[in-house]
């Protein structure tokens, strides 16, 4: 029996409330769905390539681990935007990034590693002659909302919940 929509949302809510530590995590959220783990595991490749699932990814608490986090906000020379994102991009240690249209500054980005290598990598920015100007705001409290969207098994067809 072919999968539907509505199993989709049930994939995605299981993946969001965690994958299991285990040593076939994926065979124990089929379980929990009533699935065949192979089904399963074809559906959620099939999510991915269709970019419905950006990706799957293990979230750290960084500061607990003796990391810091930065915002930057930036401003790239006239006509340097899509070098100074593919400059952005090369650091392992940016987490994501985004355009902000119609704003003085243009491309914002979060940087999670050592002081002294978010020092570095700012610096490197700075000497690239990409940015017309950085501005760095580093991370003094954190405020974490955990946000899972409801599915049909919560009795809910839209609408998310917040913890």
């Amino acid at each position: 029996m072919p999968l539907t929509p509505q199993d989709d949302i049930r994939i995605m809510a299981a993946l969001e409330k965690g994958i299991p530590l285990e040593e076939r995590p994926f065979s124990a959220i089929a379980c929990r769905l009533g699935m065949d783990e192979d089904v399963l595991l074809d559906r959620v490749r099939a999510l991915i390539a269709s970019g419905a699932i950006r990706r799957l990814a293990a979230l750290f608490d960084s500061r607990s681990m003796g990391f810091a986090s930065t915002l930057v906000a930036a401003r790239p020379g006239n006509n340097c935007f899509e070098d100074a994102v593919a400059l952005v991009n090369s650091f392992d240690e940016v987490t994501h990034n985004y355009r902000r249209a119609g704003a003085e500054l243009t491309l914002w980005f979060t940087l999670v590693g050592t002081t002294r290598r978010i020092g570095e990598i700012l610096e490197s920015m700075r000497e690239s002659g990409l940015f017309e100007y950085i501005e760095e705001m580093p991370a003094t409290e954190f405020f974490k909302v955990r946000t899972q969207f409801a599915g049909p098994q919560d009795g809910k067809q839209n609408g998310s919940q917040q913890e």
